[in-house]
Parts: structure tokens; C-alpha cells; sequence
């Protein structure tokens, strides 16, 4: 019988929730509320969307994303900058999570667990 081990988050210590590890690595792991608070800039291009909302053009213009949240799937909007009049864009669930200045993109830890079934923020009791 396989042991059961509680993946925590390396930072908070918080069981029971979805977490994330670096790209090709199995540690740290991270929560969302950690990862949100030491998210890294990221720089994106700006789109400018056809009317029918199918097609994008890159206006050549780069630009700052503002800072995400991760929602309740454990994702977050795709890090892709919408001029004013453009359609949404997909969502992703790799995150980019500043550690001592290096941006590492975390992807879910899903190895084991049912991870789209976990909170992604701990239950308030």
C-alpha cells in the first residue's frame, strides 16, 4: 500500500490546498497566496483583436501585466496584454514567482493528488 504523504506549502506551512513547484523541479512548493504575494513582473506584448474577437495583431507595444490573483480553478489570466477595445483572453495555470530575484515559472503539483478537486485558497473556519 502506497504511503500517504501532506504536501505543504514551503512558505506558510498550509496543507490541503493546490500547490505549485518550479518547472522540473519538486520543490518548493508554493500556494496561491504565497505565489501572489512574490509574483514576478511580467512583460507582455499588446494585441489589438479583430472585431470578430478571433484573430490578434501585435501592435509592437510592450508593456507591464498587472499583478494576478488566482481564481478558484487555480488559474490565472494569460499573460498576454489586451489593448482597450480586445476580446479576454484564456486562462493558464502556470504561474511566474519571484525567488530572490529570479523568476521561476511554477506549474501545478499534481503528481499524486486530485489537484483540480483541492482549494485553492484554505477554507475560513
Amino acid at each position: 500500500m502506497a504511503e500517504y504523504k501532506e504536501y505543504k506549502c514551503s512558505f506558510c506551512q498550509q496543507s490541503m490546498v493546490k500547490l505549485w513547484h518550479p518547472e522540473g523541479n519538486s520543490s518548493p512548493l508554493i500556494c496561491a497566496k504565497c505565489a501572489e504575494a512574490r509574483q514576478s513582473v511580467r512583460i507582455c506584448n499588446e494585441y489589438v483583436w479583430s472585431r470578430d474577437g478571433k484573430r490578434a495583431k501585435k501592435t509592437g507595444n510592450k508593456s507591464i501585466c498587472k499583478r494576478w490573483e488566482v481564481d478558484d480553478e487555480g488559474q490565472i489570466p494569460s499573460p498576454v496584454c489586451l489593448s482597450q477595445n480586445s476580446s479576454p483572453i484564456g486562462k493558464i495555470t502556470d504561474l511566474l514567482v519571484d525567488f530572490d530575484g529570479v523568476a521561476t515559472k511554477m506549474v501545478p503539483a499534481t503528481e499524486g493528488v486530485a489537484w483540480r478537486m483541492l482549494p485553492t485558497n484554505p477554507r475560513q473556519s
